[in-house]
């Protein structure tokens, strides 16, 4: 499941490459940066506890991919985090994704709101990148 996740991403990689003839050399360059990394960043998540709901390729002026992926909101507490942030010490795009549920985490916690069980991951490949952590119900549908 893995390596289909990681052989996935390279493929839209490779799609966006050849679509993508509008982008200049710098830029083109940039993102397939961003999706090699990219490549080795979901798979972990897998491990990590998160599944892939959905993927989606958009191809344009501004090509990229989209992401959701959903895990338990008690697999990622803080402990778990800072291990994993540890563990990720030199991988920056990992650490953007690790840093960014610490924070959601950390300021949901000062909401005093009830505790919600699942936790939504959507990212989205191109430029820029963004990564967005809901917890409870997601309020798009994909």
């Amino acid at each position: 499941m893995i390596d289909k996740v990681k052989k996935t991403i390279l493929q839209a990689g490779d799609l966006l490459k050849e679509q993508a003839g509008n982008l200049s050399g710098s830029a083109l360059e940039r993102l397939i940066d961003i999706f090699e990394d990219w490549a080795e960043v979901f798979p972990q998540l897998v491990t990590y506890g998160f599944s892939m709901l959905n993927f989606s390729l958009s191809v344009g002026l501004s090509p990229g991919m989209t992401i959701f992926m959903s895990g338990k909101t008690a697999d990622f507490d803080e402990e778990r985090i800072s291990e994993l942030l540890s563990e990720n010490a030199g991988n920056k795009t990992m650490l953007s994704v690790l840093k960014t549920i610490q924070t959601t985490n950390s300021l949901y916690k000062k909401t005093t709101l009830e505790p919600q069980e699942e936790m939504y991951l959507k990212i989205v490949i191109g430029i820029p990148p963004e990564i967005k952590v809901t917890f409870g119900e997601l309020e798009e549908r994909f």
